[in-house]
């Protein structure tokens, strides 16, 4: 592992020699996200910038291979995880969909450097009103296109297979103990995940697997998708219930103690005017939007008894509490909430 205060050396030498497209004088290397055990880093996200040009690094250490959050959203290796970006990325530039664009080094589209690979991709400028009804029906539009995609000839995995949503359910029926104060939402997660499971038919499209708005950004009208790590093939109603609930969020990224019925319904007259759901969609979506915290929630609890549940994360159990009220509300409204008559609503 390299120290750390080499890292925006090693890196910044690696793209010299590597990447043709990056201009060889003035670059500056903006750190914005690295995660790693203690001091070491196993991921590093930095903005390359010049004065006339812009990308975006990932770089993924061999290790990362063991972080939590990577173990939970697929059962691939690093390498084939990586190489089904690199295959979805040029699918959605094939298509003009608006998302960043790959970058290739001179030895192909990931970079191998010592234990660490390297993806780059365009930068996108923009900015995003999260207030906005028009916002989120531009943003439920960009969803609804996506889930109308041809499919890749290589179908690359989503977060949501089966065999990954199986071994995850399997390790998070394995907690040991869960706290008094957690079990409620242990019970309710239980519930969530065996309603996923049931034989029901919901198509299968290409999915983002994390729509809100600090991953949308808006130029001249176009409203663009970031962070497609957990993308591939995958239900396309759970993509729209992640959406639907933490669209809810503030500019602060909190969830509100009620519902916001106009940014749900504007939210889904967007995203109709690319796709319909079938009746299986639509009964299900409540389900879907259950789901989308259950799926985070379940994580978060194995990641507290593996650090004994610990005083740090009670805040984000906390978080996690009041999206398990909210997305149980907005589940119990029944169908009027996610219906076309409601859109007919929220137009008058």
């Amino acid at each position: 592992m390299i120290k750390p205060e080499k890292y925006d050396t090693f890196f910044q030498q690696q793209v010299r020699v590597q990447y043709p497209q990056v201009p060889k004088n003035d670059v500056q290397f903006l750190e914005l996200a690295g995660r790693g055990p203690g001091t070491e880093r196993t991921y590093f996200l930095f903005r390359v910038k010049s004065k006339y040009w812009s990308g975006i690094l990932q770089a993924y250490h061999d290790s990362y291979r063991h972080d939590d959050v990577f173990a939970w959203n697929t059962h691939q290796s690093l390498e084939e995880w990586l190489e089904h970006r690199v295959n979805l990325l040029r699918h959605l530039e094939q298509w003009d969909y608006p998302a960043p664009v790959l970058i290739p080094s001179r030895g192909g589209a990931l970079c191998r450097a010592e234990n660490w690979t390297l993806l780059m991709t365009s930068f996108l400028p923009g900015t995003v009103d999260g207030q906005s009804l028009s916002t989120f029906e531009h943003i439920g539009a960009t969803l609804g296109r996506l889930h109308q995609l041809p499919l890749p000839s290589n179908h690359p995995f989503s977060c949501w297979n089966q065999t990954t949503m199986h071994a995850s359910f399997q390790r998070f029926l394995s907690l040991a103990s869960v706290p008094k104060a957690h079990q409620e939402l242990y019970k309710w997660i239980q519930r969530t995940f065996e309603h996923v499971f049931l034989p029901i038919s919901l198509p299968q499209t290409l999915v983002h697997g994390d729509v809100w708005v600090p991953n949308v950004l808006f130029k001249e009208g176009i409203a663009s998708l970031i962070d497609w790590e957990f993308a591939g093939l995958g239900p396309a109603v759970l993509d729209l219930g992640v959406f639907l609930l933490f669209g809810q969020c503030d500019s602060q990224g909190d969830l509100p103690d009620i519902v916001d019925r106009a940014r749900l319904r504007a939210s889904m007259k967007g995203y109709r005017q690319w796709r319909a759901l079938t009746t299986a969609e639509q009964d299900f979506l409540p389900h879907a939007v259950r789901f989308a915290v259950a799926w985070r929630a379940a994580l978060v609890l194995l990641r507290s008894q593996k650090r004994q549940w610990p005083d740090a994360m009670q805040n984000g159990l906390k978080r996690l509490q009041k999206s398990y009220c909210l997305a149980e509300t907005m589940a119990s409204c029944g169908q009027d909430l996610f219906s076309e008559e409601g859109d007919e609503a929220y137009e008058r």
